[in-house]
């Protein structure tokens, strides 16, 4: 049954915090995502700094302390939730393996229409909910950082396996990078390993590692969308995916049809993340270290003119940082919802670069090697997206 919101609805509350020991923690940040990386800065919930000016919709979010996705509105409050576990899911995946933060919460999701949920446990397995949050499939895997759900109900995800190439000269064994193409039921379609679409194009292979890259994570693939039609130009017949690729701070577009890949750029970002085309040529992305003095920024950029476009934060506003996740979205009113993942913060930002519309993430984690007055840190949010009123239909008003 949908939990609808009543006229005295409250905030989405704080469950029993993950507590990884000192060690734990220590290994989650070499790794670069764990669920929490900084002490409560900001009040939690929504907050709206320009009435009026606010995107209308719903938020779609998910967040570093379970294993759960939220619908709240623009004050904050929880429309709808989906949660599950991985350990009742996919046992068979976590046997032999340490416990990390992975285990206990999702790492990208994404909805349908239908509202039946998508979501990564990352290195673990893709998990399909319906409404209710019952099972309607899951699939062990190497599955990572995104996922996108087409009008048909199909989704694109990312996946890897470790295995050996010898195309930077000496073998050395890597993470191989791919993109798959899975139906509604989660049968695969089809899937293209990242390095042979590459390894086909020795231009864009030069493009993207003009010196060789160190292994094992030689891509760090971390976003993948369809190319719409025209989008991006001089593309051949598609589908075609712009894929972001951190640790050579590329983006890539592959021709599927032909397992290829097709147009290549390295620009003025770093180690982005959540490459987005906007259309005409223009890329949205979260730009994570390429800012002035290394600071974080939301930019777009528009590929057929080499320049940047627009920028945040910019101008007198203060700095953000964010060395690790970060997301962006294009909003119907023309403004832009950017995802300071790190610190649990989501900002609506217009074209201006006013911030009309701000979120905290209401759920903390404390730390076990916490001296006595630590504060709490807030619990990241992988990304927010903005859904516009009604896309959902008659199932979410139901009671």
């Amino acid at each position: 049954m949908c939990s609808c919101a009543t006229s005295v609805p409250t905030p989405a509350p704080a469950p029993s915090a993950i507590v990884p020991s000192a060690r734990q923690r220590e290994e989650l940040e070499a790794l670069g995502y764990a669920a929490s990386f900084e002490p409560s800065v900001h009040a939690p919930g929504a907050r709206t700094l320009a009435p009026g000016r606010v995107s209308p919709g719903l938020n779609l979010w998910d967040s570093g302390h379970d294993s759960v996705a939220f619908l709240t509105d623009d004050q904050g409050y929880e429309v709808h939730r989906w949660s599950s576990s991985l350990a009742a899911v996919l046992p068979d995946t976590i046997v032999g393996r340490r416990d990390d933060h992975h285990q206990h919460h999702f790492s990208r999701v994404d909805v349908t229409q239908a509202g039946e949920l998508v979501a990564i446990w990352q290195t673990y397995g893709l998990v399909k909910l319906d409404r209710d949050s019952r099972v309607l499939w899951a699939i062990p895997g190497g599955f990572h950082h995104h996922l996108e759900i087409e009008p048909d109900g199909s989704l694109w995800v990312i996946s890897d396996e470790r295995r050996t190439t010898d195309a930077f000269g000496a073998p050395m064994s890597v993470w191989r990078d791919q993109v798959e193409h899975r139906g509604a039921d989660g049968h695969l379609i089809e899937r293209v390993d990242l390095l042979s679409a590459l390894q086909a194009a020795p231009e864009h292979l030069a493009k993207v590692f003009p010196t060789p890259p160190h292994p094992p994570d030689i891509f760090h693939a971390n976003s993948v969308r369809v190319v719409a039609d025209g989008a991006i130009p001089g593309l051949p017949k598609g589908p075609n995916l712009l894929v972001s690729l951190r640790n050579p701070s590329a983006l890539v577009v592959v021709n599927v049809p032909t397992a290829r890949v097709v147009w290549s750029e390295r620009g003025p970002w770093r180690q982005q993340h959540d490459a987005t085309p906007l259309g005409d040529g223009r890329i949205q992305l979260f730009d994570n270290v390429g800012g002035p003095a290394g600071t974080a920024r939301a930019l777009v950029w528009d590929s057929v003119a080499d320049r940047l476009v627009w920028s945040w934060p910019s101008g007198d506003a203060p700095p953000i940082r964010a060395r690790m996740l970060g997301a962006v979205q294009a909003l119907e009113n023309g403004d832009t919802l950017v995802t300071h993942a790190i610190v649990g913060d989501v900002y609506e930002v217009a074209p201006d670069g006013e911030v009309v519309w701000e979120f905290t993430n209401p759920n903390q984690l404390t730390r076990t090697d916490a001296g006595p007055g630590v504060k709490p840190e807030t619990a990241v949010i992988l990304a927010m997206r903005r859904i516009p009123p009604g896309w959902f239909g008659d199932w979410l008003k139901s009671p």
